[in-house]
C-alpha cells in the first residue's frame, strides 16, 4: 500500500476489515513500505498494557512511516488514552498519522474528524478490494437481528449449497431464513461435510467439484498450494456469522470450529485460534471444535505458508 494515495482512515479501515476477527482493545501498526506489513496487539479490555511492550517487538516496521489504529470498543475517551501510552512505548517508530477506532466509527487524530468505518471502507480504492458485508460485520460483530431458532422442518442439504456457495464468493450476510437452515443442517455430519467441503473447493485453483474428498481435506490442512482469493476467509465469517446469530449452541460450536479450520488453512493463526476457544465456549464436548483447537495449537503453519 502507498501511504501516500490513502488518507489515514482508509489505512485503518484496510486494516480493520482484514483481521477476520474482533479487536475489543489493542492497536494495530501499518506500515508504508512496499510489502505492505502491518502488526496487530490485542489487549484485555480489563488489563493494563504490558510492561514489556516495546518497539523493538515491530522492529520489522523500524524506518516506515506507519499509521496506528487504536481500538477501544469502550468509547473514543478511553481508545485516546491507549494511544498515549502505545506511543510511549513503541517511542522509536515513525507514527505518521493515528486514527482512533470505537464501535463502527474513525476519527483521526489531530484534528478529531469523525467517519464510520462502512464509509472509509466504501472509499477505498478499487484496486485494493473493497471490503464485503461480512468483512465489515467482522470487526465488531454488531447483530443484524436477534438470533433465531434452527429450523425445525427437514433442510435439504443439496439445496443449501448454492446459497452457501454465494454468500461465500460475494462476501453477502445471509438473512434469517438462511441462518436457520444453515444452523439446522450444520449439526449433521453430512450436511456439515458438504457445506464445507464445498467451500474448501473454491479456495483452491486446482480443485474443482469432480476433486475428491480426500484431495480437498488435504489442501484444507495446508498439503497443497496457497489459498486463493480470501475465499476461505470469506467463508470462516460466513460459518461465524450464522453462529453469532443462531440460539443453538451446539450448532454454534460446529460453525466456530469450521471456521477455525478454514482460517488455519489460510495461515491467520491469531484469528483461527480465538474461532476454536469460541467454539469450545460454546460445547466443549464438539468433537469437531476438539480437533480444531488441536490443529491450531499442535500443527506447524501450512506447508505453503512455511515455504
Amino acid at each position: 500500500m502507498d501511504i501516500t494515495r490513502l488518507t489515514a482512515v482508509q489505512f485503518a479501515a484496510y486494516t480493520l476489515t482484514s483481521l477476520a476477527e474482533p479487536l475489543p482493545r489493542g492497536f494495530i501498526l501499518a506500515g508504508s513500505g512496499a510489502g505492505g506489513m502491518s502488526a496487530t496487539f490485542g489487549v484485555d479490555p480489563d488489563a493494563d498494557y504490558p510492561q514489556e511492550l516495546s518497539a523493538a517487538s515491530f522492529h520489522p516496521l523500524a524506518g516506515e512511516d506507519i499509521v496506528l489504529t487504536v481500538v477501544h470498543d469502550h468509547g473514543f475517551e478511553p481508545a485516546a488514552h491507549d494511544a498515549q501510552t502505545v506511543l510511549r512505548r513503541l517511542a522509536g517508530l515513525h507514527f505518521a498519522a493515528i486514527v482512533l477506532s470505537s464501535g463502527d466509527y474513525l476519527m483521526e487524530l489531530p484534528g478529531e474528524r469523525r467517519t464510520t468505518l462502512a464509509a472509509a471502507s466504501a472509499s477505498l480504492p478499487a484496486e485494493l478490494g473493497r471490503p464485503t458485508e461480512l468483512e465489515l460485520w467482522a470487526p465488531t460483530r454488531s447483530r443484524d437481528f436477534e438470533p433465531v431458532d434452527p429450523v425445525t422442518d427437514e433442510v435439504d442439504a443439496a439445496a443449501l449449497l448454492e446459497p452457501w456457495i454465494h454468500a461465500v464468493v460475494t462476501g453477502r450476510r445471509p438473512d434469517v431464513r438462511l441462518v436457520a437452515e444453515l444452523a439446522a443442517a450444520i449439526t449433521d455430519d453430512t450436511s456439515r461435510d458438504r457445506l464445507l467441503l464445498a467451500a474448501v473447493r473454491l479456495g483452491f485453483a486446482e480443485l474443482d467439484d469432480a476433486s475428491g474428498d480426500r484431495d480437498v481435506l488435504a489442501a484444507l490442512l495446508g498439503s497443497r498450494s496457497r489459498p486463493q482469493g480470501g475465499k476461505l476467509t470469506r467463508a470462516a465469517l460466513l460459518a461465524q456469522y450464522v453462529a453469532a446469530h443462531t440460539t443453538d449452541s451446539s450448532a454454534a460450536a460446529m460453525l466456530y470450529a469450521i471456521a477455525s479450520l478454514l482460517l488455519w488453512s489460510e495461515a491467520r493463526a491469531r484469528a483461527s485460534l480465538h474461532a476454536a476457544e469460541t467454539a469450545l465456549l460454546h460445547d466443549r464436548s464438539c468433537s469437531l471444535a476438539n480437533t480444531a483447537f488441536e490443529v491450531v495449537t499442535k500443527l506447524d503453519y501450512p506447508a505453503w505458508f512455511r515455504g
